[in-house]
């Protein structure tokens, strides 16, 4: 186990998935997501509408229908990244060892984070808030 294994299991504190991941790999985990996936989403105005993506630019995805609500947007980019989160937890649950002592550790994985923005240029987003 990599001392970076070590400090994550036994720590009380929220985990950086981007930590998190570098360990899991760093101890032989394998067939893993990409990092922008389990982190973010984005949300902005379509005219009437709101687009919800998952991700960060440039790896974003974009889902597959237009919402009416800004927070019928929002809650559909939440629900996508924690399902991400939680196959990845099954991943790492499957690989065992350390590992699946990481993915023990999901309830302490910080929170992604939702960009929204009130124009469709995007050119900063407007509020940033823990998904």
């Amino acid at each position: 186990m990599t001392d970076t294994a070590r400090a994550i299991i036994n720590s009380d504190g929220p985990i950086a998935l981007a930590t998190l991941l570098d360990a899991a790999r760093d101890n032989d985990a394998t067939d893993l997501p990409r990092l922008p996936t389990l982190t973010a989403g984005r949300i902005w105005p379509a005219g009437d509408q709101w687009i919800a993506e998952t991700g960060e630019a440039p790896e974003t995805h974009a889902l597959d229908q237009l919402y009416p609500e800004q927070e019928q947007a929002r809650a559909a980019a939440r629900d996508v990244i924690e399902a991400e989160r939680d196959r990845l937890a099954e991943r790492l649950r499957a690989a065992g060892g350390v590992a699946a002592e990481l993915a023990e550790t999901r309830s302490r994985w910080e929170p992604p984070t939702l960009y929204v923005w009130d124009n469709a240029q995007q050119q900063q987003p407007h509020t940033h808030i823990p998904a």
